[in-house]
């Protein structure tokens, strides 16, 4: 039985949220709809600065994060945009924890986003809730 209908951060939408566990440095690939978004983690001994690249393969973004080996989370401060699917830009927020160094098991906490408009929660909905709870005035 479901019993949510709809998470919001702020003035987003989450539309699917989770976590990963992945071993040796493993790509965490998305596939959504006609689209791939692949995370990738690497390791530069050079130096200790953690940064993201990305590229564009084909139908795929490719999220290169050099670095992310921190035991207490590298991520994200704010949502970016990944693109737009159905006329409605998808946005990712995550951190990623590092269990070992050494084996690469990362832990990926994610969730994919997409902005409120004044359609997603329609007048007659509200007023519904509210009788239900005896709010309505």
């Amino acid at each position: 039985m479901k019993y949510i209908d709809q998470i919001s951060v702020g003035n987003y939408i989450v539309l699917e949220s989770g976590t990963i566990v992945s071993h040796q440095n493993e790509d965490i690939t998305f596939e959504v709809k006609t689209l791939n978004f692949v995370f990738k983690f690497v390791t530069d001994e050079k130096t200790e600065e953690a940064k993201v690249e990305s590229k564009v393969e084909g139908k795929s973004l490719v999220l290169t994060h050099i670095n992310f080996d921190s035991p207490f989370g590298r991520g994200l401060t704010r949502p970016i945009v990944l693109g737009t699917i159905d006329d409605k830009k998808i946005y990712i927020q995550y951190v990623v924890y590092s269990v070992d160094k050494s084996s690469g098991v990362k832990i990926f906490h994610y969730s994919f986003l997409s902005e409120k408009n004044s359609d997603d929660t329609p007048k007659e909905q509200l007023i519904e809730l509210q009788k239900e709870h005896g709010t309505d005035e």
